[in-house]
């Protein structure tokens, strides 16, 4: 495994979601996702959008917007957003935006 991989496997297994894999989960895991750089201000999800993946966040900040706009949190390195409209089916709950 080389060190990028080990560093991506060290930050899942850190996540609660994922906690409990396998590294051979963990590594199932990665080979279905990639890896997105964001610029700053870039709407990423949209509230209402179909959900239809997830992200986990490895570096920088994202912002949760509410449908008007309004400020809900910010989210850091190691957080995943988009899983539970993912897993329900249900479109997405908020905008995420990267800072």
């Amino acid at each position: 495994m080389n060190e990028r991989k080990y560093q991506l496997v060290r930050v899942i297994t850190k996540i609660s979601l994922f906690s409990d894999f396998s590294l051979a989960e963990v590594q199932l895991l990665l080979r279905a996702g990639r890896v997105v750089q964001f610029k700053q201000d870039e709407q990423i999800y949209f509230y209402g959008d179909p959900s239809d993946e997830m992200l986990v966040l490895l570096r920088g900040r994202l912002a949760v917007l509410t449908e008007s706009g309004e400020g809900l949190a910010q989210l850091g390195p190691g957080t995943p957003t988009g899983e539970m409209g993912l897993f329900t089916g249900q479109p997405r709950s908020a905008t995420i935006v990267s800072l």
